[in-house]
């Protein structure tokens, strides 16, 4: 069922990825556009994606093969094979990812995406995935037991690479 839903999502992704517009005309004229794409990529058998490759768990480079993979690989990819496609990855920056997107480099991104400020020209799947920001300090740190605790503290990041 699960992939039933990423799938269904995964078509309506792809079939609007022509489109992007904002008034009825153009709407009108971008389902004609959505059509000629997914018949473009059912004729070439290619689903070609867009993704960074550094950002683990969910796409990445394993270190003893150097092969993609990671959580979104593997569901882009299954999604392809259920849609009887191949999966051609196409790496790039996470600031270009969505001038790719709208150059038609790719067919979808597959990247951990937020929809926040992009509904408008960009059709999304039903997420697939959910993840929530935590506090980590030190086993002996009893100062902080909840949010408002790190109010006024020294903090850092850590970046996933």
């Amino acid at each position: 069922m699960f992939f039933a839903i990423i799938l269904g999502a995964c078509v309506a992704l792809i079939t609007a990825c022509g489109s992007g517009a904002s008034d009825n005309a153009n709407k009108q004229s971008g389902s004609k556009e959505s059509g000629d794409l997914w018949k473009s990529i059912q004729d070439k058998g290619v689903l070609t994606i867009g993704t960074e490759g550094t950002y683990a768990p969910f796409t990445f480079h394993d270190k003893k093969t150097d092969k993609l993979t990671g959580y979104d690989v593997e569901v882009i990819t299954e999604v392809a094979k259920r849609l009887d496609l191949k999966p051609e990855f196409k790496e790039t920056q996470w600031d270009s990812m969505f001038a790719g997107l709208n150059a038609k480099r790719f067919d979808v991104v597959a990247n951990q995406v937020g929809k926040t400020g992009r509904e408008n020209q960009y059709d999304f799947s039903d997420k697939y995935t959910t993840s929530q920001a935590i506090v980590v300090t030190k086993s002996d740190n009893n100062d902080i037991k909840k949010l408002s605790d790190v109010k006024g503290k020294k903090k850092s990041t850590i970046i996933n690479k």
